[in-house]
């Protein structure tokens, strides 16, 4: 569970993140669109099994924007945990998944992805922090193995 005080922290971060990782529609893919499920909302959810998820950051194609094409999801402090791995086990398998930690949580989330044996691709780790303008840096962590 996310503590309180990082709500607002994350709903930033979640909100930039999308701005400048998964810019959708755009010249390249003008029929994909991002959505955004900051805490409690639930604007585009994806299907698993008989429910749907709904990650932080989905991206989707086609006409009836049913295809996810991309998720992810922005973790904070608290929720770099085991407890909130089992989700990232779950979103991997459904689509391609990006997962964005703080900058200080490198190597616990590495250490957790391999003691849970979660395979992500090679550049889908990625760490955030922000500016002191308030800009979100982005980073590709290398390898998590």
């Amino acid at each position: 569970m996310r503590k309180k005080e990082e709500e607002e922290p994350h709903d930033k971060a979640v909100a930039e993140i999308a701005k400048v990782e998964f810019p959708y529609p755009n010249k390249s893919h003008p029929n994909w669109k991002t959505y955004t499920n900051p805490n409690g909302q639930q604007n585009k959810g994806i299907r698993k099994n008989e429910e749907t998820a709904y990650p932080d950051i989905v991206v989707v194609s086609g006409t009836d924007k049913k295809v996810a094409e991309m998720i992810g999801e922005v973790e904070t402090a608290s929720t770099v945990s085991e407890d909130h791995a089992d989700q990232w086990k779950e979103y991997s398998s459904l689509s391609t998944f990006f997962l964005y930690i703080p900058k200080n949580y490198r190597s616990e989330a590495r250490r957790i992805l391999n003691s849970m044996k979660i395979s992500l691709l090679p550049s889908a780790l990625r760490t955030y922090e922000f500016d002191t303008q308030g800009k979100v840096v982005i980073s590709v962590v290398a390898s998590h193995a």
